[in-house]
């Protein structure tokens, strides 16, 4: 199976599995809706509680004045053709973000983390719809949450990786500089090829990472939360090895 096969079944496994809750057939504004209501969650919730700020009953004047936006982005008819133009599109959507929660009363979640968890979140759903021009989405930046910040440890420049591993809640309190010196590196390190390598069951082999980070999260994100789950539940029966007469590792 090559990258572009993996990226295919992983999408699959995505709808089926964490977003089975969504609709993608159709980039319809119910649907988009639907997918920034689950993106505003994965961006807020955590916080939410932290701050004890409701965003619930805020979620219609948040969610509104993206969803032309998003659907002309992921139909193709606004275009995308550079990280030069990415770049842009988040910066507009990123400002506009952070003054509706601080309007609608919520200055506390305006803050930059929550901004782009919640834009890269949405382009993630996008991106499964059968009927987005996918390649109008190729710009577009790695969400960051702890399976993907995993991965990137294992391959980032080391200062960078330094930097994000002193600051508090992670991807939520990420400033700016850091997130763009992250968001850099990582077209670095695509573009001089990653090895990675995929386990199932029994199999193992090894994949040419995607240049584009979008791809590349659907693979990382399910391999490194695969890793997670496989380690903890190694750790509960660790303490068993022992009684059974096998040798830790």
């Amino acid at each position: 199976m090559d990258s572009n096969e993996l990226v295919t079944f992983e999408i699959e496994q995505f709808k089926k599995g964490y977003a089975r809750k969504l609709r993608f057939d159709g980039l319809t504004t119910s649907n988009v809706d639907a997918c920034m209501r689950h993106a505003l969650a994965d961006a807020l919730k955590l916080g939410a509680k932290r701050f004890n700020s409701p965003y619930i009953k805020k979620l219609n004047s948040i969610i509104t004045p993206f969803t032309g936006d998003f659907i002309d982005i992921a139909e193709g008819k606004t275009k995308i053709s550079s990280k030069a133009d990415f770049k842009k599109v988040f910066n507009t959507f990123k400002t506009r973000f952070l003054s509706t929660l601080t309007s609608d009363g919520l200055s506390a979640l305006a803050q930059f983390g929550f901004a782009q968890k919640f834009i890269n979140m949405t382009f993630k759903y996008l991106y499964c719809f059968d009927d987005c021009e996918r390649t109008n989405l190729q710009y577009c930046h790695l969400p960051l949450d702890q399976y993907t910040i995993d991965w990137y440890k294992q391959y980032g420049d080391k200062s960078i990786v330094n930097r994000f591993k002193a600051i508090k809640f992670a991807w939520a309190n990420i400033d700016e500089t850091l997130y763009w010196d992250l968001q850099n590196d990582i077209d670095l390190i695509l573009s001089k090829g990653i090895d990675y390598p995929i386990d199932c069951v029994d199999k193992k082999q090894t994949v040419r990472l995607p240049f584009s980070k979008i791809q590349v999260e659907f693979i990382v994100w399910m391999q490194q939360r695969l890793n997670d789950i496989y380690n903890k539940s190694l750790s509960k029966v660790k303490p068993y090895y022992g009684r059974l007469g096998v040798k830790e590792i």
